[in-house]
């Protein structure tokens, strides 16, 4: 069983043995990405987590009304 051609290779295959004959080493820089940055986010993410989590609850709320008041909402 030979090397196989590029016509047998999948696209995944194919970004991979390119970016290995470009120099990039998997896993290389795992422990400095798991660190640097790590809580960057955080208190944005929250802040856009309770802001969704208020619209989905207000529209709940009033589907919820609505569906008491015997108005069904489709």
């Amino acid at each position: 069983m030979g090397q196989l051609s590029q016509q047998e290779l999948t696209a995944d295959e194919l970004l991979l043995a390119r970016a290995e004959a470009n120099g990039y080493q998997r896993g290389a820089h795992r422990e400095a990405d798991e660190v640097c940055g790590r809580d960057k986010h955080v208190s944005k993410t929250k802040k856009n987590q309770d802001a969704t989590l208020r619209r989905y609850i207000l529209l709940r709320r009033s589907v919820l009304t609505r569906c008491l008041d015997g108005v069904l909402v489709p």
